[in-house]
């Protein structure tokens, strides 16, 4: 029973002092997205749009290019 509270303790203490301690936050940005919804509640649709610009002199003004695809008729629409 002392043998297995002293190997405890020495696993805990070696997991303690061998984890990273610097922690980091990186921030990224996402250019592109997928919504899913629908048209009157009866046509299901997917819709992808990407970043292709951002505007220099206003913000959250962008230029996106996507595609939409009505998942009944499973053909993408440019």
């Amino acid at each position: 029973m002392k043998k297995n509270i002293l190997l405890f303790f020495f696993l805990t203490t070696l997991t303690c002092f061998s984890q990273q301690k610097n922690i980091s936050i990186e921030s990224f940005r996402t250019n592109d997205r997928i919504f899913y919804g629908s048209i009157d509640d009866k046509y299901d649709i997917t819709i992808y749009l990407k970043v292709e610009n951002f505007s220099e002199d206003h913000l959250y003004v962008f230029s996106v290019k996507g595609w939409y695809y009505y998942n009944k008729v499973k053909k993408i629409f440019l």
